[in-house]
């Protein structure tokens, strides 16, 4: 059997959330199918609702990969 302890993060659980509020606080995302309030210091600055997000093990972070547009893809 292979030990990891010490070599960062190896989970392969990949958490993907739709922003439905955003505030100068935090973030409302559902994830899962329930509604979660996230804390603004682990949400990544310009994610808007509407925005799919990504746990990257730090932070959320506007997803590239997520179903629906997120903002730095957004027409202006």
């Amino acid at each position: 059997m292979t030990e990891f302890a010490g070599e960062g993060s190896h989970c392969v659980i990949r958490r993907i959330g739709l922003v439905t509020e955003a505030d100068h606080n935090g973030v409302t995302v559902i994830i899962g199918g329930k509604s979660l309030r996230l804390a603004g210091e682990k949400v990544a600055e310009g994610v808007a609702p509407g925005d799919a997000v990504e746990w990257d093990g730090k932070i959320w972070r506007a997803s590239k990969d997520g179903d629906t547009g997120t903002s730095n893809m957004r027409k202006t």
